[in-house]
């Protein structure tokens, strides 16, 4: 199972090099209208309809791939153990996900930019990490019957348009957020987050933003 699969397209990949694979794939399809593949073998469930606790139920799986999604997480004591009791005894948990760096003025950027977001949800009262350390990720799974096999941090070499995609995503993010504030928020609101979303601005636009540093956690479940 593949959870947090996107629009499937690893999930495809694998099942054309191997056809006796029985794949699934989990997202929140509707909530962020993601399209999946028609016409395919691979099984695509939507977290937040019926289906999901049916596949909770009927099935148990020899392995888990969670890939950048530890760090959305509100509860991810309670999202990890979801996930290890939908694996079956000595099967394997693989978690993938950005990690927390200061090494670089554009991986500084990209952490500013996460605690920014932070406030705001915590505000909202959807708290969530962003990132998580590799000692950290590591520790998380101490809420589980596991053994880590491995646990490393790599770079993901990333070209120059990557780069430049990457930081133009998040300033057209931060140009529609601070429009927003502008035309609909109540004046304290505009007070707090306008100069916040302004430094971001200015250090993406400086800097650049370096999504390039990952974790790579591969655990079995006991």
């Amino acid at each position: 199972m593949y959870t947090t699969c996107g629009n499937g397209e690893l999930l495809e990949k694998l099942q054309k090099e191997n056809q006796n694979l029985n794949l699934f794939g989990i997202d929140y399809f509707n909530k962020f209208k993601i399209e999946t593949p028609k016409n395919t073998t691979v099984k695509y469930v939507d977290r937040e309809n019926d289906e999901f606790p049916k596949l909770q139920k009927d099935n148990k799986f020899d392995m888990i791939i969670s890939t950048f999604a530890l760090h959305h997480f509100q509860y991810p004591v309670s999202e990890i153990q979801l996930l290890s009791d939908l694996i079956k005894p000595n099967g394997f948990l693989i978690f993938i996900d950005f990690v927390f760096q200061n090494d670089s003025r554009s991986k500084i950027t990209k952490n500013i930019s996460s605690f920014i977001e932070e406030m705001g949800a915590s505000i909202k009262g959807q708290y969530h990490r962003h990132h998580y350390t590799l000692a950290e990720a590591k520790d998380l799974l101490k809420a589980i019957p596991s053994e880590i096999c491995e646990a490393f941090e790599e770079i993901n070499e990333l070209s120059e348009d990557d780069k430049k995609e990457n930081s133009e995503h998040k300033l057209k993010r931060n140009s529609i957020i601070q429009k927003n504030i502008k035309e609909k928020a109540p004046d304290f609101w505009k007070e707090v987050w306008i100069p916040f979303f302004e430094q971001e601005r200015i250090l993406i636009e400086k800097n650049g933003i370096d999504y390039s540093s990952l974790f790579l956690i591969y655990a079995k479940r006991k």
